[in-house]
């Protein structure tokens, strides 16, 4: 007999199983994947082609040095993107026009929301206020 035989160990000859944690770990990940895969196609497929649909509301006006300062937000409800969109304010008295300022946001993506400011001389709490989207480009 040569003295090199070992005795046989069952837990070197059987392949270890991983933890359940682990295990647990691996299939969370796999759907999460799954998921946002599934989605990511979905999306695509249904690729909603509207123009853009540019939504701006006013957030808050403020004194600014010797101007007055109004925030905007705009908003693209819009199946498609926007570029160069042109933002006017325009102060109205008694129906007329008193002035106006314009604000460009360089891209608007389709589904999000970018937000700038107009600035004015005259209050804008003492006249007509009006913030609209005026004008954008195809990126």
């Amino acid at each position: 007999m040569s003295g090199d035989s070992k005795p046989v160990n069952e837990k070197d000859e059987r392949r270890q199983e991983p933890p359940f944690w682990e295990k647990a770990v691996a299939a969370f990940g796999l759907v999460l994947f799954l998921v946002v895969l599934g989605y990511l196609l979905f999306d695509a497929y249904r690729g909603n082609g509207a123009p853009p649909d540019i939504v701006v509301r006013v957030t808050e006006v403020r004194k600014s040095g010797d101007d007055y300062l109004v925030l905007f937000e705009a908003r693209n409800h819009g199946g498609q993107a926007a570029a160069g969109v042109l933002i006017r304010g325009e102060l109205e008295r008694f129906g007329v026009t008193v002035e106006t300022a314009e604000a460009t946001l360089d891209y608007l993506p389709a589904g999000s929301m970018r937000a700038g400011g107009l600035f004015f001389q005259r209050n804008p709490h003492e006249l007509k206020l009006s913030v609209t989207p005026s004008g954008y480009s195809r990126p």
